[in-house]
């Protein structure tokens, strides 16, 4: 899905440079399906080094935190939504 969220994202935006970071980008075979893209497209891709390819888990949990200390805080109903428009 994310690679082809990537290319239907190229294919409408145009860009100069692919890039690819976070914790998705620790993923080897994601690393090459997304170069192989990047070739195909003629686009140069920019990837972090792979130990600077981490979960973003702690810096959400950093931003909910002085949410939920001011009584703010989501029902277990909430859910992801993969399938949001770009």
């Amino acid at each position: 899905m994310l690679v082809e969220k990537t290319s239907l994202a190229i294919e409408r935006t145009g860009p100069a440079t692919l890039l690819m970071a976070g914790g998705v980008a620790a993923n080897s075979h994601l690393r090459r399906v997304i170069q192989e893209l990047a070739i195909a497209r003629g686009l140069p891709l920019k990837v972090p080094p792979l130990e600077l390819c981490t979960d973003n888990a702690a810096m959400i949990g950093a931003a909910a935190w002085p949410l939920y200390k001011a009584g703010q805080a989501s029902t277990l109903s909430l859910n992801a939504r993969p399938d949001l428009p770009l």
